[in-house]
């Protein structure tokens, strides 16, 4: 078995992210099957068993237990033929190869394989090289279908990444869309939550509104109601109080104004009757007793007409006398009146006035 030998180029530190990188050799030893990383003056750096089904070649990397190694051109060795094909036990043919003796890229295997035959006795081998280099061919071409694998599936780990890219940066749009989303939503939660807060408050300014309204409306009228069917709801409630305050309250109203109407012309003769409810309850509040007024003016159309009738009775009375009642006293006074009364009922009939059936409780003007 020939040992080989390769330029290569190796680093010192593993696992730094600045890596040194040195020339030197590697030898496969065939005898034990072990790759020895040499120097530039030839001193053993590192060594690794060879694994099985490994193969070396021009531009490889082997990683031995404390370095990485470049695979170069290999070295040919630079005394005899023979000693390449055939060294011998005694002689270290690693110690007298130096990396810079290199040759041609191609393998002189078949070369060598060529000249061995030449020999008499090493037919034997020479078929045994070349059904170790048939063999090496076909190790060789499964190895680059294997690369050609690698390479296909590396193709596909490359799209997958890509699409894997992708579809991160999709989902990274689609979570700052959705954390959009959710901010709008907070908004709007908040915008609500505080409408909410702004209605509840005015909804309660309204309905102490209405209360208030309807107790103002109890104060007035007297009149108190209770709901036969509440909607437990406190402003519909207060709104339907409101609604039967504000119902006897145009009753009251429209009876109000139709009184009101009637008695106009009795205490306005001379005025129009304005056209609203509100102008006409105060033409009836002025600041003088419209009542204590009316009674006198009906007393002075009264008296007139009784001195009428007693003018047209031709009988002879001292006016004078009669008008003359300051020293009277007001007991006396209503005396008199009071038996008067049985006259007056001739004297109504007379002027067409109908007498009611209940006694008069008004007070005599003194």
């Amino acid at each position: 078995m020939v040992d080989t030998r390769w330029c290569v180029t190796y680093t010192t530190f593993v696992n730094s992210r600045k890596k040194a990188k040195h020339k030197g050799s590697m030898v496969l030893r065939a005898d034990v099957s072990r790759i020895v990383l040499y120097d530039q003056d030839d001193h053993v750096v590192d060594v690794r068993p060879l694994e099985a089904g490994e193969l070396i070649y021009h531009g490889s990397v082997v990683h031995l237990p404390s370095h990485i190694v470049d695979v170069g051109e290999r070295i040919t060795p630079s005394r005899g033929i023979n000693r390449q094909l055939f060294p011998s036990n005694k002689v270290d043919i690693d110690e007298r190869i130096r990396p810079s003796r290199v040759t041609n890229r191609q393998p002189l295997i078949k070369e060598f394989i060529r000249f061995g035959a030449q020999f008499v006795g090493y037919h034997d081998y020479a078929s045994k090289a070349e059904e170790k280099l048939a063999e090496a061919n076909e190790r060789a071409n499964a190895l680059a279908q294997k690369l050609e694998q690698s390479e296909e599936a590396r193709k596909k780990a490359e799209s997958d990444a890509s699409k894997a890219r992708a579809e991160a940066d999709k989902a990274k749009a689609d979570a700052a869309g959705v954390e959009e989303l959710r901010k709008r939503l907070h908004d709007a939660e908040t915008s609500l939550s505080e409408h909410i807060a702004a209605q509840s408050a005015r909804e309660e300014a309204i309905i102490k509104r209405l209360k208030s309204q309807n107790r103002r409306f109890v104060n007035t009228t007297s009149q108190e109601f209770e709901l036969e069917d509440p909607d437990n709801d406190p402003l519909l409630d207060a709104l339907a109080f409101l609604e039967f305050h504000g119902t006897e309250t145009r009753d009251g109203i429209n009876q109000a104004k139709e009184g009101l109407s009637r008695l106009f012309p009795y205490f306005f003769p001379k005025k129009e009757e304005p056209a609203t409810f509100l102008a006409l309850a105060k033409c009836f509040n002025p600041p003088e007793d419209l009542g204590l007024k009316l009674r006198q003016e009906n007393m002075k159309v009264d008296v007139e007409r009784t001195v009428a009738l007693v003018a047209d009775s031709q009988q002879n009375i001292d006016w004078t006398k009669v008008g003359d009642t300051q020293e009277m006293e007001t007991t006396k006074w209503r005396s008199l009146i009071k038996a008067a009364k049985p006259n007056t009922k001739k004297i109504l009939a007379y002027l067409g006035f109908k007498p009611t059936p209940a006694p008069s409780s008004s007070k005599p003007e003194v």
